[in-house]
């Protein structure tokens, strides 16, 4: 969590000009994005402990030229920067900086990837509706030709049944042998006894 200026300002009871003046003199750590000044928590406490210093001494004004209190605020940025707390803290905002913007970077990645499952997603529907339009029509031909098959068995059925009777009752076979003037009976019987 980082302070705008105008949070900064608030918190430090300094004027925006003040402040914006210590940002560029090195007496308040800040970070510059997007257009505007970020202060860190630290910062103002660094800012806050350099102004008390500054104060004690002699009653002085943190923004004034004097050389005790430019030279109080030199030896407090060198021990600041000396220290290994300050390094690790910079290495550890470069770090956070480095997966702020991977992070930045895998969120785009993200919300591309979203837009393309989405196109993929309406892509695939409506293939999938061609494919049950395909498969309900080639499954309304098949029953149609299975309808026409089992008609034309149902017939060849009827025809079968027609002959079977006839040739159950031996009409048909008296008839076609009735110019010989034996029945059917008498021919079947001179056929199994072999006479």
């Amino acid at each position: 969590m980082s302070y705008s200026v105008e949070e900064a300002v608030k918190l430090l009871g300094i004027s925006e000009k003040d402040l914006y003046r210590a940002i560029e003199e090195g007496l308040l750590p800040a970070t510059f994005k997007d257009g505007k000044w970020f202060i860190p928590p630290w910062g103002i406490r660094v800012f806050i402990r350099t102004r008390r210093i500054i104060e004690k001494a002699e009653g002085g004004n943190l923004f004034s030229s004097e050389k005790l209190y430019r030279e109080i605020l030199g030896r407090l940025e060198v021990i600041l920067e000396n220290t290994e707390s300050f390094k690790a803290f910079e290495v550890i905002l470069a770090k956070n900086g480095e997966l702020l913007e991977r992070i930045e970077r895998l969120e785009k990645l993200l919300s591309e990837k979203d837009l393309e499952i989405e196109r993929l997603k309406v892509f695939y529907e409506k293939e999938l509706v061609k494919k049950e339009l395909e498969i309900t029509k080639t499954f309304e031909e098949k029953i149609d030709e299975f309808k026409k098959k089992i008609a034309e068995l149902e017939f060849i059925i009827s025809e079968l049944e027609k002959e079977r009777e006839i040739l159950i009752s031996g009409k048909g076979f008296v008839d076609k042998y009735k110019g010989e003037g034996k029945s059917f009976w008498e021919r079947l019987g001179k056929m199994l006894t072999w006479e």
